[in-house]
């Protein structure tokens, strides 16, 4: 990626300002569809690099760009963007006199508020300044710019978003609040009825949507960004799927030990002081890898499967910890707190509802399986990722 320092210090220092939200209403309002905070951040460096475009082509309208090997006439207005856009007005014109360059001009120009000037003219000679590009999409493309700044710019985007009341947020989706579509609380009713049916879940949200009969003017994207909007504010409906992934659970049916953490896992921290810890205490530490533990492991180094030590607690409760070495085997998603997959049997084929809950940092739903299996304390449980993700 090439660009010139001026235009890397406008994208280093760039900060959301309410122009850059009131364009991103108007891009919701045109598109009628929930957007991704990728998507925005996208669309507001595309809006900024097309107002740098044309605040520059503004600017070099004024005048003639200064280049060395041209001719210039007395009165002309040139500008010189490598000085800041500085513009300027030839007042004369002379020849130079140099004897280690062909002949050429010397131009005498009356700057902005900086005086009188002199610059070479119909300079016969390579020079950098004949060849500058000066417009952000010359030296650079829009792409490029997200690469380079798309995560500092994404970070910043979701701040501001946060605080601007005119725009609400559904797993990662963002819309405006006044044009989110109103859900009847009869529809609400179906989903629940739906989910009822279902045995309480999973279901997906476009599963409700073919029997409630939404307006069909409203784009389906809106319809189910609405729809998942009510589901969340409805304390009978809990989001369990994964990240990106929106799957409905009715909560009072879901398992007793995943709405409430069982006795045997409940945590009490005892504060410590964990710099008194030496080499060999640590290495035990990340050896036995508790899952109140937060031992770093770096998910590519773990191979698979994974063993886990069945210990008392986790037994006694029909979970395996949700520890730093075998996080990367279950679905995680950053807002909901509990996480409904399919457990598979590797020898039988078997399958059997799992839960992820992050806050208690266990698994549940292997109490069965523990009993068919004659599992004691101090069993090794082999954990590994299935073909279907």
């Amino acid at each position: 990626m090439s660009s010139t320092p001026n235009h890397n210090q406008y994208w280093e220092q760039i900060s959301i300002l309410p122009v850059d939200l009131e364009h991103l209403v108007n891009y919701l309002v045109e598109t009628e569809t929930p957007k991704g905070l990728d998507e925005l951040t996208r669309e507001l460096i595309q809006y900024r690099n097309q107002q740098m475009v044309h605040l520059m082509e503004e600017a070099l309208s004024q005048g003639r760009i200064y280049r060395p090997e041209e001719t210039y006439e007395v009165e002309e207005s040139v500008i010189f963007p490598h000085l800041g856009n500085i513009l300027g007005d030839v007042v004369g014109v002379r020849e130079g006199n140099n004897p280690e360059y062909a002949p050429f001009s010397v131009i005498e120009v009356e700057m902005e508020d900086e005086g009188t000037r002199e610059f070479a003219a119909e300079l016969d000679e390579e020079h950098p300044l004949n060849n500058a590009s000066y417009l952000p999409t010359e030296d650079v493309t829009e792409e490029e710019l997200y690469e380079e700044y798309g995560e500092e710019l994404k970070e910043a985007l979701h701040e501001a978003l946060q605080t601007d009341a005119r725009f609400l947020t559904v797993g990662y989706q963002w819309f405006l609040r006044d044009l989110v579509m109103e859900v009847s609380p009869g529809q609400l009713n179906i989903a629940e009825a739906l989910l009822d049916m279902a045995d309480g879940g999973p279901v997906r949200t476009t599963a409700f949507l073919e029997e409630m009969e939404l307006p069909d003017e409203i784009p389906e994207p809106l319809q189910i960004f609405s729809l998942e909007y009510a589901l969340l504010r409805d304390h009978r409906f809990d989001e369990v799927g994964p990240a990106g992934y929106a799957l409905w659970h009715l909560r009072e049916i879901e398992p007793r030990e995943v709405l409430e953490t069982p006795r045997h896992l409940q945590y009490m921290p005892i504060p410590y002081n964990r710099g008194v810890l030496d080499d060999v205490m640590l290495a035990l530490e990340k050896r036995i890898d508790d899952e109140w533990s937060d031992v770093g492991f770096n998910p590519d180094e773990v191979e698979e499967p994974i063993t886990v030590v069945l210990s008392y607690p986790h037994w006694r409760s029909g979970t395996v910890p949700l520890a730093s070495r075998v996080r990367k085997l279950f679905p995680t998603a950053r807002i909901t707190d509990r996480i409904r997959f399919t457990f598979v049997d590797g020898k039988t084929g078997d399958e059997f509802p799992g839960w992820v809950v992050r806050s208690g940092r266990y698994v549940y739903g292997l109490e069965d399986w523990f009993e068919v299996k004659q599992l004691v304390v101090g069993s090794y449980v082999d954990l590994q990722h299935s073909d279907d993700p």
